[in-house]
């Protein structure tokens, strides 16, 4: 694994589209707008994504704002880890 500390661990709630914070436009946490349509949206609600401490720190509000009104699902290091060990490689 890298030495990245990592504060979060966070997936997509079908319906909810929240932005990653801090990474530019257009980057969503467990989703991706349609390139030709971009008001068709495919949730990806099995993918657990990582957030870096200092992504954390930086943006902590608006991640505890998601978590809290139901929009991200915390996950575990342990989830996220399994994640990791199912993909092909």
């Amino acid at each position: 694994m890298s030495d990245i500390e990592f504060a979060l661990f966070l997936s997509s709630v079908e319906g909810s589209l929240v932005s990653r914070f801090g990474t530019g436009r257009g980057s969503y946490i467990g989703a991706m707008r349609d390139i030709k349509d971009p008001t068709l949206i495919t949730w990806d609600v099995d993918r657990i994504v990582p957030i870096p401490a200092s992504e954390y720190a930086r943006f902590r509000r608006p991640y505890d704002k998601a978590i809290k009104d139901g929009s991200l699902k915390l996950r575990t290091r342990e989830e996220y880890e399994a994640s990791l060990s199912s993909l092909p490689s």
